[in-house]
Formats: structure tokens, sequence, C-alpha cells
């Protein structure tokens, strides 16, 4: 019994030691994401597509936004 209860408190150890690293990554992870501005990241495509979907589409969720050249399948490869 004493050789279980052993071996049980060495996988508690190991796991807590797995999560304090991860721990430590995602914090590491979070401040690298916080120190930046927002608008360097998504931001501005997904405001754009809302517009969009709000003045074109409403109350549809997606369409063809034909600004472009082309167009584009607004809202469905590209969500807000």
């Amino acid at each position: 019994m004493s050789n279980e209860s052993n071996q049980n408190t060495e996988i508690n150890k190991y796991y807590r030691y797995i999560l304090i690293g991860l721990t430590i990554v995602s914090v590491f992870l979070a401040i690298l994401f916080w120190r930046s501005p927002l608008n360097v990241y998504d931001t501005a495509g997904h405001i754009s597509l809302i517009r969009v979907i709000a003045s074109d589409f409403w109350p549809k969720m997606s369409g063809w936004n034909s600004a472009e050249l082309l167009g584009w399948p607004a809202g469905i490869f590209y969500p807000s």
C-alpha cells in the first residue's frame, strides 16, 4: 500500500509541475499579446466586416461583397 501511495504522490507532483509550466507559458504569452496595441492584429478587418454586414446584408449574416474587383464572400471565410 505504501508503494502505491508513493507512486500517486509522484504522479501528483508531475502533474503539478506540468500545470505550473503551462501557467508560466500562458502568462508569458498573455503579456506579449497585451503589450502591443490591439489594432496591430485583426481588429480593423473585423470592424469593417461588421459595418459591411450591418449596411449591406442585414438581417443575413453573410453575403457577396462586391466592393473589390470580383467580390468575395463576406462573413463566411472571415467571420466577425
